[in-house]
């Protein structure tokens, strides 16, 4: 009984996260960026443990904003409350399989004190990553331990198919799919991640 009320609870809490007043249009793409996200409105509760906010640029997508052949040096992301840990990932996109990423191609553990809470946050990367013909993921890797944190900031959408992707993994988790789902189709929001290339 109890487990079930704390289930609701934090339903609830997930609910009221990130939920816009009135519709929003999606915003106009900034220069030399890929991204999803409008301004950060707020932060949606993450499950306890290891998880993962991620955002997916197709080929199509890459040619809508004008960045073929271009390459990302860095990534901009709004941070609420600081996880455990933080690690960047950056992965070629898998043209087999659209719900999963391809290789790997750049990786990056935060030490304390390189992220601010409550703020916009800029990563340089050590090496700029081409980006590959079939497109390319940002994710976020976060362990908020045995806490409920807000951590990855979000717009007031309306959500992009692929601007809200979220991962969970291991015990019977479902993998890489979307925050919508997660949230029963009640929060509806992009990620405040942001690819900034040249």
């Amino acid at each position: 009984m109890i487990r079930s009320y704390l289930y609701f609870l934090c339903l609830g809490v997930l609910v009221m996260s990130c939920q816009k007043d009135d519709p929003v249009a999606t915003p106009d793409p900034l220069p030399n960026t890929l991204h999803y996200d409008g301004p950060n409105q707020s932060a949606p509760v993450f499950s306890q443990g290891v998880s993962y906010a991620g955002v997916r640029f197709s080929t199509s997508v890459v040619e809508r904003f004008g960045h073929t052949g271009k390459s990302i040096n860095s990534v901009t992301f709004f941070i609420a409350d600081i996880p455990d840990v933080v690690r960047l990932l950056i992965f070629a996109d898998n043209g087999q399989r659209r719900n999963e990423p391809g290789d790997l191609l750049y990786e990056y553990e935060f030490v304390q004190g390189e992220i601010n809470p409550g703020s916009w946050n800029e990563h340089l990367l050590d090496n700029v990553a081409a980006i590959p013909n079939e497109g390319v993921w940002v994710v976020l890797e976060v362990d908020a331990g045995d806490r409920r944190l807000a951590i990855i900031g979000c717009d007031p959408g309306p959500r992009q198919p692929e601007g809200d992707i979220y991962g969970l993994f291991g015990d019977n988790n479902p993998g890489w799919f979307s925050f919508y789902e997660f949230s029963n189709r009640s929060v509806d929001i992009n990620w405040n991640i942001r690819a900034n290339v040249k």
